[in-house]
């Protein structure tokens, strides 16, 4: 039962996530990454990764409209698919960027600083779009 729903959500994560490339490899970099986070923290890796989701998905994302020779930010609201593709496309992306030498330890370690700690990369780009849509939404009317 738990080896199906770890490859429920493994599907899931790499559908929303990659349109084109080597799903295989990120599927096995996921599994080494979440393996290394049952032994590391002695929780199932599940409730880690719906804890990153419930932290970081976006209510919201930005989109620029231009009325009468100005441009707009204005906040669009987003389904809830929508919301976690993009939290896990951060993540991949921000742990592309760490200087660890293996993809499943940068994984891993994103993951684990999103969670714990408010000081990821990826956590920063959650809160940075929510502060520029609470600027910007006096402009909900122009959607």
């Amino acid at each position: 039962m738990e080896q199906k729903n770890q490859s429920k959500v493994l599907s899931i994560i790499t559908q929303l996530s990659i349109k084109k490339g080597k799903k295989q490899v990120l599927v096995l970099e996921i599994l080494k990454s979440l393996s290394f986070l049952k032994e590391c923290e002695k929780v199932h890796p599940i409730l880690i990764l719906s804890k990153f989701v419930n932290k970081i998905k976006p209510f919201c994302e930005i989109k620029t409209l231009r009325i009468a020779h100005r441009f707009y930010k204005v906040p669009v609201t987003v389904n809830l698919q929508k919301q976690i593709a993009t939290s896990f496309i951060w993540l991949f992306n921000n742990s592309k960027e760490r200087q660890e030498s293996v993809f499943s330890k940068r994984l891993l370690n994103e993951l684990l600083e999103t969670v714990k700690t408010n000081n990821s990369k990826t956590s920063k780009i959650s809160k940075e779009l929510h502060y520029v849509s609470q600027l910007n939404k006096m402009y909900i009317k122009y959607k």
